[in-house]
């Protein structure tokens, strides 16, 4: 075999390999930008401050907030996913976990065991009872 056949066969396989992977590269990419405006969407909704990676609020509120909506996840999921601006052929679930890793609201359905999921922990300062700081996480999830 020569050495152009090699490289015409090398060349090929290459073509091949990122015309299978280029799509799951591209989802991979489009999803992660579902999730960072998902991220964004509920800040705006539960009109805290997104800065340096974490949610800050002063809001004593917070969790009931966040429970309304997992309430409207529930009950009108179409109408949150529009509100949140999630593309059709997208779902997504989110929840919130204490320090004590104790699950304080949670909005999710049972996700397919055969899609990829994107996830992003967000670390969020919060006023449980209207005095004390307190450290939770805003779990979401695109998929």
């Amino acid at each position: 075999m020569s050495v152009s056949t090699v490289s015409a066969i090398f060349v090929t396989f290459i073509v091949f390999l990122f015309s299978v992977l280029q799509p799951i590269i591209k989802t991979g990419q489009d999803k992660k930008l579902i999730l960072d405006s998902l991220r964004t969407e509920l800040v705006e909704m539960l009109e805290t401050t997104y800065s340096g990676g974490s949610i800050k609020t002063l809001d004593a509120n917070f969790i009931a907030s966040l429970s309304q909506l997992a309430e409207e996840y529930s009950n009108d999921y179409p109408g949150l996913k529009a509100e949140l601006k999630i593309p059709s052929g997208s779902e997504f679930a989110f929840n919130f976990v204490n320090t004590d890793e104790t699950i304080e609201v949670i909005a999710e359905t049972n996700i397919p065991s055969t899609v990829n999921v994107y996830a992003n922990e967000i670390p969020v300062y919060y006023t449980g009872d209207g005095t004390n700081v307190l450290l939770g996480f805003l779990n979401t999830k695109v998929w």
